[in-house]
């Protein structure tokens, strides 16, 4: 029996092929994707919310997509494009092949391997160059 997937039915994501579910955030799942037109990796974040409830967790998903869409920096996930249908937000989003940090870490772990000092100079300049272009647009990050 298969279960009702709404990216499957999305008016607005005919343009991608979903490949597999990459993750689940605090507000909703993560999905890998491609856009048919552009051969393009992408990620699709599918925030449920109810159509009658305002609710805090879709006001902040709803600031997330507002504030990605105005950032434009090599150090910060790059914002494409984001909807409501159905009953959820999908915001669409760079997708970045090595995963984030912090499952970077878990697996170089479970290979008992540590990173070297450069790699972690590295990690640390690049988010600093981040932060610092976020710091520059007055926008507070707190996650």
């Amino acid at each position: 029996m298969s279960t009702f997937n709404p990216l499957e039915t999305s008016s607005f994501l005919t343009n991608y092929d979903i490949q597999e579910r990459i993750g689940t955030g605090s507000f909703g799942l993560v999905y890998k994707a491609k856009q048919k037109d552009r051969n393009q990796l992408l990620v699709i974040k599918q925030i449920p919310f109810s159509t009658k409830d305002n609710s805090t967790e879709l006001q902040e998903a709803r600031n997330e997509a507002n504030i990605l869409s105005k950032l434009n920096n090599r150090y910060v996930v790059k914002y494409y494009n984001s909807f409501e249908e159905g009953g959820y937000l999908y915001i669409i989003m760079e997708y970045c092949e090595g995963g984030d940090l912090s499952s970077y870490l878990s697996k170089m772990q479970k290979l008992v391997s540590h990173l070297t000092e450069i790699q972690i100079w590295k990690f640390f300049i690049q988010m600093s160059l981040g932060l610092a272009y976020i710091h520059y647009k007055k926008i507070l990050h707190r996650d």
